[in-house]
């Protein structure tokens, strides 16, 4: 038997928006975990992202919406409203409506046969500092399973055509994917102040599928206000500086990665780097001021 959290705020789509403004699921799934809990047994990779789906709706929040941030598995969700809007599996939707748009040719979930040779290793490091072998690449059989909050393989050059349509305000090479005001209300901070986005560091609030930078004096980046980003399970980052006008890509593939600084340290050397600052320019897109 669980207790279910008492009732408060009313959940709506909004809320199952960003990865994290969700409220994970019930501690077994996303939340804090008592370390002398016997672990739980692995359950079976679901088929469909709508069986994951349909696994997780029974499991109570780990808190109401909106109380605090905390990364979870919320993505998904989005995932399959966009399934059901759609029509299409998610795999279809994003090839269809974003990658062929945009002339993404090797962003995939399922590689082909014929690309698995251009996946990069996964490297470690060992005990005594150095980086070793991890998991080599290798062609793997087609998934029916396409969930949001991972699993897509890509390149540099489709992730930079990706961030410039969004630095442009939802559009590149004339196709427009998004609006200019979807896209300033995407990169807007919509958690309000005092919940911490911590896997980003201090200074930054969440919008609609980014962490975003709102008080440079707090943050280990050297970027500047309204900056978007994310990153990756194995040391990926991007960033968007819409005050600059400047796009920031680090493919790296090292698990873990902590134990050294390279993603603040790229944005420092990326901004050192400008000798002729855009700031004093009115950006072409900028998330809203929110003071909440």
């Amino acid at each position: 038997m669980v207790s279910w959290p008492a009732l408060g705020t009313r959940v709506t789509l909004r809320y199952r928006r960003p990865p994290g403004s969700v409220p994970p699921l019930t501690d077994a799934v996303g939340g804090e975990t008592d370390p002398q809990a016997p672990a739980p047994a692995a359950a079976a990779r679901p088929k469909t992202l709508a069986e994951a789906i349909e696994r997780a709706a029974p499991t109570p929040l780990a808190f109401q919406p909106g109380e605090r941030w905390q990364y979870g598995s919320s993505t998904d969700f989005v995932g399959i409203l966009v399934e059901k809007m759609s029509g299409l599996t998610l795999d279809e939707f994003v090839r269809t409506r974003i990658f062929q748009p945009l002339g993404m040719r090797d962003t995939f979930y399922n590689v082909p046969r014929e690309k698995a040779g251009k996946v990069a290793a996964i490297y470690r490091p060992d005990k005594d500092g150095r980086i070793v072998l991890l998991r080599k690449p290798e062609y793997h059989e087609p998934t029916t399973y396409f969930p949001g909050v991972a699993g897509l393989n890509g390149t540099a050059a489709d992730y930079f055509r990706f961030s410039q349509m969004l630095l442009n305000g939802g559009e590149y090479n004339g196709q427009r994917l998004l609006g200019r005001m979807t896209v300033n209300m995407m990169i807007t901070n919509q958690i309000g102040r005092d919940k911490p986005v911590y896997i980003r560091g201090g200074g930054y609030g969440f919008g609609l599928g980014f962490a975003v930078l709102t008080d440079p004096s707090k943050s280990p980046d050297a970027l500047s206000p309204g900056t978007f980003t994310w990153g990756g399970a194995n040391g990926t980052l991007f960033w968007i500086d819409p005050q600059e006008d400047l796009i920031g890509i680090l493919m790296i593939q090292i698990n873990p990665y902590a134990h050294f600084s390279i993603r603040p340290l790229f944005s420092v050397a990326v901004s050192q780097a400008i000798t002729d600052s855009l700031a004093d320019q009115k950006p072409r897109i900028m998330g809203y001021d929110t003071p909440r």
